[in-house]
């Protein structure tokens, strides 16, 4: 929470096996909730995210069925951060 709004992160990912766990590790606690969109990637950045969801309840993963592009991933992020009413939504990539 930050000034008493409820702020929510997006990270569109694909393919972002490697640096997906140090990102998530690194939000601030400013941060209420972190929604990482997988834009159906191939490597094993599901199981990576899944793994640091158990450590960090602020994280949830939202798959794509096929791959829509990094634009249509924030979109997805945003539509779920509005449907939970987040007052600011912040986008990094």
């Amino acid at each position: 929470m930050y000034k008493r709004l409820k702020v929510a992160l997006v990270i569109p990912a694909y393919n972002e096996e490697k640096l997906i766990k140090p990102t998530l590790e690194n939000v601030p606690k400013t941060i209420d909730k972190i929604f990482v969109i997988d834009d159906c990637s191939t490597d094993n950045m599901p199981f990576v995210v899944k793994e640091c969801m158990k450590k960090d309840k602020r994280i949830v993963g939202i798959k794509h069925k096929k791959n829509k592009g990094v634009g249509q991933a924030i979109i997805t992020g945003y539509k779920e951060a509005a449907k939970q009413s987040y007052d600011v939504v912040v986008v990094i990539g």
